[in-house]
């Protein structure tokens, strides 16, 4: 590193020069330390949450050992150990995807389109547990460079969470605008139970979670999926009032 100053009227300058090596060295150390404490925290956070499901599934699977067992229970216990293995798997898939990260994507990726592929992919569940599902286009056919794959994934999360929050009769709703910068906006919201100030602060850490089936994974996914779009993801809540996720893309 190489600073100047004058040194007189005459035109004359004092260099200073700064040997930046150790200084560099001692922030990439940093890096690697923060990278193995990043690693630390993950991994603890999959040991506890691949901990109870294997637990339940060994249970289930040693009472298929006994001679005795009603063949319905043999069933009924046979189940439950894929429905315990298939969440498992669930788990696994996405934390590879939280380690990979969802790239950006080079794809023309026309929002309107993606909110149909939602509606038919939510709209049954919405209507099986009693919920009312409304989706608005005010997108003008706005559309982003990204991968179309990352970012429906991504709305599925927030829907899903969306309706789980709600009891029989709530509403969720999915909304596409522009906003007043120009960028596309996506909104779900909702008017379930709402979320404290406390947890908003940590809803996008891996492995948080506040309900006893989650993976703590799905809103840190969702937040990588905007940031490697360019995007930014937001959150509006209030206890006993619902909430509101805001996904903000670049508009082409």
């Amino acid at each position: 590193s190489i600073s100047s100053s004058p040194l007189d009227a005459a035109g004359g300058r004092v260099l200073l020069i700064h040997d930046m090596t150790e200084a560099y060295a001692m922030q990439r150390e940093l890096q690697r330390h923060q990278r193995l404490s990043a690693m630390g925290e993950m991994a603890a956070g999959l040991a506890h949450q691949l901990r109870t499901p294997l637990a339940t599934a060994l249970l289930y699977a040693s009472h298929l050992k006994k001679l005795d067992l009603p063949e319905t229970e043999r069933v009924r216990f046979a189940d439950k150990v894929l429905a315990r293995l298939r969440r498992l798997e669930h788990l696994i898939q996405d934390m590879l995807s939280f380690v990979k990260g969802e790239g950006g994507g080079q794809d023309l990726v026309r929002m309107s389109s993606v909110l149909v592929d939602l509606q038919q992919v939510m709209e049954p569940q919405m209507i099986e547990r009693g919920l009312n599902f409304s989706i608005q286009d005010d997108g003008q056919g706005a559309a982003v460079l990204g991968s179309r794959k990352a970012l429906t994934g991504a709305l599925l999360n927030l829907l899903e969470n969306a309706m789980q929050a709600c009891s029989e009769g709530g509403r969720v709703s999915l909304k596409s605008e522009i906003g007043d910068d120009g960028q596309v906006l996506i909104v779900v919201a909702d008017n379930g139970k709402g979320i404290n100030v406390a947890t908003q602060d940590r809803l996008f850490e891996p492995f948080y979670t506040t309900r006893t089936d989650g993976t703590g994974l799905g809103l840190a996914i969702v937040r990588g999926v905007a940031e490697a779009h360019r995007g930014s993801v937001q959150v509006k809540s209030a206890p006993g009032c619902g909430s509101e996720f805001i996904l903000r893309l670049p508009k082409l």
